[in-house]
């Protein structure tokens, strides 16, 4: 009877086994043979990688898709893996010119490894599935994710272009474009995020290497750039991929591309803003050279830039970019201090708020170019703050993470997640008094989550702390 009941389960076993495997050959077969399972011209919001059930993206497939063609692609890397969010702003650009999006949930900032993992499983199950135009593969990210787009783009040797917004180059020199580098690249920034110079300064490096390049901005601090902006960047890779002959020349859409750079140029112009108009005027003659006669902008180029108020202007911006790059010298010199020290004197305290309200104070200032300093300062700083905070609670270093999340408060009193993370760094290094205190602060600027608090295994220590009860009892209210 036992060797039955054994021959049983061994039977049993190779069955559930084999209808496992024919389950999984039909699904990829099926996923091959039918894409047009999937709606066109829709956004649809999850689909699962067939090798990888845990791997998931966001698609959308123009309205007009079928198998027959090969078409363009982007995929789109979002750093907090909001996979659905750009699709939103890009589907009336890739609904007009033919494109299919991707975007992985499981791509988001952290280590490289897991955002390459991701794509890789995304642009396998998409390519498996629907018909691609290998010549014609993009990348656009955001943040992290555009650092991400440009180090795929560089190891990977088959993307045609990125679309980078809100930050530069990846950390690692080996993921960073060189003169073999394939791809073209246009980069969006808002004046007033933290990472404003650095892709303004991107463009000598690109000019350096002969990478065909263009870097615009916007009125806006770190966030993902407008549905327009992204319109206008689509448009840019397809003027691009009609320059290299990838494409067939679309003499109606070349016409209306100049028509809209020079309008743009001739308004900046006349706004007196001189040297974002010698900018644009260099990117017509980079961009259309091959259908027009350009040698007219070049001659109001050398008209421009022998003016006194551009050199006036050129002067006055140097000024100021010096004067943030001394201040982002200094306020890294100061963070890595107290990183070393592992504490935060009165002394450091007093020159921090002192810093922070100069800072502040300037961004009320009459002067734009002071303003925008300010805010990409702030933001530069907070931003430090809450990763710094954020990498020394994963690594149990409780007290160095308080120090840093202190920071974040005085940067921004008004934030009642600031002080919700300082106190449960204090809970965690054990200083119960001050964990209270920073609680009872969140709270009073509007913190309510129960719930959270309720759960959140920081605050064991100081739940039997009659403070902390009468805190959890005043929300149950």
């Amino acid at each position: 009877m036992k060797n039955y009941r054994l021959n049983l389960q061994y039977w049993v076993i190779i069955l559930v086994t084999v209808i496992l495997v024919f389950l999984f050959n039909a699904s990829l077969t099926f996923a091959q043979s039918t894409p047009n399972f999937f709606k066109n011209g829709q956004i649809i919001d999850t689909v699962y990688c067939v090798k990888d059930l845990s791997q998931r993206y966001a698609l959308y497939l123009p309205t007009y898709y079928d198998e027959s063609k090969e078409w363009p692609i982007i995929y789109i890397l979002e750093p907090g893996a909001r996979a659905k969010m750009p699709l939103d702003s890009l589907k009336k650009t890739a609904e007009q010119y033919g494109y299919i999006l991707a975007s992985s949930y499981n791509s988001h900032n952290g280590p490289w490894g897991e955002m390459f993992e991701a794509n890789k499983f995304m642009a396998e199950d998409v390519e498996t599935r629907f018909s691609v135009n290998q010549d014609r593969k993009y990348l656009c990210g955001f943040s992290g994710g555009s650092r991400g787009a440009m180090a795929i783009a560089v190891l990977s040797g088959n993307v045609k272009g990125v679309i980078g917004c809100g930050a530069g180059f990846p950390d690692l020199k080996e993921y960073c474009p060189t003169s073999e580098s394939a791809f073209v690249y246009y980069g969006l920034v808002g004046n007033a995020d933290m990472n404003y110079l650095e892709m303004l300064e991107m463009e000598g490096y690109f000019k350096k290497i002969g990478m065909i390049s263009q870097i615009q901005t916007f009125n806006a601090g770190h966030i993902w750039p407008s549905q327009e902006l992204l319109n206008d960047a689509v448009e840019w890779l397809e003027l691009q991929a009609m320059n290299k002959k990838i494409i067939e020349p679309d003499t109606a859409f070349i016409n209306n591309q100049f028509q809209k750079c020079t309008s743009v140029g001739r308004q900046l112009f006349n706004e007196s803003k001189l040297t974002e108009t010698v900018k644009i005027y260099n990117y017509i003659i980079d961009d259309f050279t091959s259908y027009f006669d350009v040698s007219g902008f070049q001659q109001e180029i050398e008209k421009i830039e022998q003016t006194k108020a551009y050199l006036k202007e050129q002067s006055e911006w140097g000024k100021f970019r010096n004067e943030e790059n001394r201040l982002i010298d200094s306020y890294q010199t100061a963070i890595s201090q107290i990183r070393f020290e592992g504490n935060l004197a009165d002394s450091n305290l007093i020159w921090w708020g002192n810093q922070i309200s100069y800072l502040h104070r300037l961004e009320k200032n009459k002067n734009e170019n002071k303003r925008l300093m300010a805010s990409r300062l702030i933001s530069s700083l907070t931003n430090s703050f809450v990763q710094n905070g954020s990498d020394f609670l994963s690594i149990k270093q409780y007290k160095e993470a308080a120090l840093q999340f202190k920071l974040w408060t005085i940067i921004s009193p008004e934030n009642r997640g600031a002080h919700y993370n300082l106190a449960r760094a204090y809970a965690l290094s054990g200083q119960k008094r001050n964990a209270i205190e920073s609680l009872e602060m969140a709270v009073k600027l509007g913190f309510q989550r129960l719930e959270l608090l309720k759960e959140d295994s920081a605050f064991d220590s100081i739940r039997e702390e009659k403070k902390f009860i009468l805190l959890v009892s005043n929300l149950n209210e």
